[in-house]
């Protein structure tokens, strides 16, 4: 990678396979998590946002207070074991009021919760 990539919005951990299609966004891009992985006989639409139109709105984020384990999987650095830790916290203390306090589940501190600041919402 360029020192100009943004690995901030990757998801190292996740399991790659062949054929799939890696997009690298540069710093200072904001990229939805769906399109920086796609097989290849998918649509490119990663490519679009060298006009500089910025894809993530607030429709495309994850609503803590109602995605499943498959959905907040989805979000840069949450794995399985996250996942159900973030679904058994709001199962056990409610709902979440401001996404601040996704800060409250083990393991989420306050560098990877910057990293999901623009991913996710509490609506």
């Amino acid at each position: 990678m360029t020192e100009a990539a943004d690995t901030s919005q990757l998801n190292l951990a996740q399991t790659l396979s062949d054929q799939l299609i890696i997009y690298v966004p540069t710093k200072g891009e904001a990229v939805q998590a769906e399109e920086l992985v796609k097989a290849a006989d998918e649509p490119q639409a990663a490519t679009d946002n060298q006009a500089g139109a910025s894809p993530i709105s607030t429709d495309a984020k994850i609503n803590l207070n109602q995605a499943d384990a498959t959905q907040l999987q989805t979000l840069n650095g949450i794995g399985p074991k996250k996942a159900e830790q973030i679904i058994a916290y709001r199962d056990e203390q409610g709902q979440f009021k401001q996404i601040e306090d996704l800060q409250k589940v083990g393991g989420i501190g306050p560098k990877t919760f910057e990293q999901l600041r623009p991913q996710i919402c509490v609506n």
